[in-house]
């Protein structure tokens, strides 16, 4: 077999190829913060590429990367951590970014400082709502927000047909745990799960942008808490509700039924005249429902 140029420089290729493969393997590790709680969402990248891959809800993350890499980790409000990819499973731990509240933002009308925001807020914590029993979220906040008005359009069960707006304004913005949400989303919460319920108005929430010009609603909900013993605690509650007729009429048979429509027949008029013509079932109909010789139905 003669071997050509052109086929040496194929398999140095192929060759070339299988070893680059051959270093790269599968990297795991977690992502936390300083005092040991997983970051949801951080962003872990192979320096120098766009290979990467975000932690999931336990901070735990794995991508393919050489020895030589190094992966860059990134979280916001945290400042970025370069780690080598050396050894597997890695445990990064962010420090917090202590110029993050010295960013200047946009809220509206001018710039102002993260740390020094203020405006009118008002809160209310998961106490102090699941005082009222109500299947709707937003029917527990009714009057125990200053500004908050709540209007409940119809009292059908399963219905969640209400309105809120803070101080006569439209539908506010709601946020839940920093992710805008409609208004549907946030009644069929479960009120055991929010940790707490901030409002904010007129300048305060212009941190938002023009999408809370009628206010915000932040809803913060609760986390899960390590323990050194290894025990949890679990709670759980539920609701069952049934439907059921107030009044069932009786009902006739058949041959009862014949006999009425022929005596409304015979009881009717038309017009001035009464009509007392020809029964609309005859007996020999009716006899066969009534011995049983046709089966009857309600």
């Amino acid at each position: 077999m003669k071997l050509t140029i052109s086929n040496i420089l194929i398999a140095l290729m192929m060759l070339l190829s299988l070893s680059v493969s051959a270093q790269t393997r599968l990297v795991q590790g977690v992502v936390l913060d300083k005092d040991g709680e997983p970051l949801i969402g951080a962003g872990v990248m192979v320096q120098g590429t766009r290979t990467g891959t975000v932690t999931d809800a336990g901070g735990n993350f794995q991508l393919q990367a050489a020895p030589g890499d190094r992966l860059v980790v990134s979280f916001l409000g945290f400042e970025d951590a370069v780690v080598s990819a050396a050894t597997t499973p890695l445990r990064v731990v962010l420090k917090d970014d202590s110029n993050f509240l010295n960013e200047t933002v946009v809220v509206g009308y001018g710039t102002q400082k993260k740390a020094t925001l203020t405006g009118a807020v008002s809160a209310v914590n998961n106490k102090e709502m699941v005082v009222t029993k109500n299947e709707n979220v937003i029917n527990m906040l009714s009057g125990k927000v200053a500004g908050v008005r709540i209007t409940q359009n119809s009292s059908q069960p399963g219905e969640f047909d209400n309105k809120i707006d803070i101080r006569g304004m439209g539908t506010p913005l709601i946020v839940v745990d920093g992710v805008p949400r409609d208004q549907a989303y946030f009644s069929r919460m479960d009120a055991n799960e929010i940790e707490s319920v901030s409002v904010l108005k007129d300048a305060s929430a212009a941190i938002y942008g023009v999408r809370a010009a009628n206010g915000v609603i932040l809803v913060t909900t609760k986390h899960g808490t390590s323990s050194t013993e290894g025990k949890f605690d679990i709670d759980l509650s539920a609701n069952v509700g049934w439907q059921s007729f107030l009044y069932v009429p009786e009902t006739s048979d058949a041959a009862s039924h014949m006999l009425l429509m022929n005596e409304k027949q015979f009881n009717g008029f038309n017009g001035n005249y009464p009509i007392r013509s020809v029964p609309r079932y005859q007996w020999d109909q009716i006899l066969e429902y009534s011995s049983g010789q046709k089966k009857s139905t309600n």
